[in-house]
């Protein structure tokens, strides 16, 4: 784990991030301490238009799941909170998102997808405030993984998340029909003939 940390001065904040954890867990060996990782249902199933954010999710749970189990000999316990669509100002933040993106791309990807596309997306966002969490159940989450005797290795907050893990354990085509049933994945223009 060290080695991660070292000589890359990408300035990508990776190095940084990898070398404060190797100072704090180094705290921690002595105190048989806690981590708490926050991660996201993104982070257990893949799903449309999210590629960016799911992919730093899926690379927080294989990094927590790693640890996890190098920290076991130390008595450290490391516990992934995957909260699903949670009532935050990140919800409103991405509503605009889409069109933004769609705007500043070429003129031939907007034609591939066309601006009804956008729209669709951004129908989908906007239902994310109706269907989310109270912040509260994380903080209840969090509270537990720091304080319980046994803290869970994995804290799934919603039923969506739920029902996430519950997906992903099903075979790749079934889940991702159900995943883009559930989500409504919009179509681009240039598919909507086929």
């Amino acid at each position: 784990m060290v080695g991660a940390g070292s000589g890359g001065g990408d300035g990508g904040g990776g190095s940084e991030l990898i070398c404060c954890g190797v100072l704090c867990i180094a705290l921690l060996r002595g105190s048989s301490g806690r981590i708490i990782e926050f991660s996201s249902m993104a982070g257990i199933l893949a799903a449309n238009n999210a590629a960016a954010y799911q992919t730093s999710k899926f690379a927080i749970e294989g990094f927590s799941d790693t640890l996890r189990l190098e920290m076991a000999d130390w008595n450290i316990k490391v516990s992934i909170i995957e909260p699903g669509v949670t009532n935050t100002p990140i919800l409103t933040s991405v509503l605009n998102q889409p069109r933004i993106c769609f705007d500043r791309s070429p003129p031939a990807i907007q034609s591939l997808y066309g601006s009804q596309y956008i729209s669709d997306l951004e129908r989908l966002y906007k239902l994310g405030p109706r269907v989310a969490s109270h912040p509260r159940q994380v903080v209840k989450s969090v509270e537990h993984s720091l304080f319980a005797v046994r803290p869970r290795d994995r804290y799934r907050v919603g039923p969506d998340a739920h029902i996430y893990a519950l997906i992903r354990w099903l075979p790749t085509g079934v889940s991702d029909t159900i995943v883009r049933w559930m989500l409504w994945a919009p179509r681009p223009v240039a598919l909507r003939s086929k």
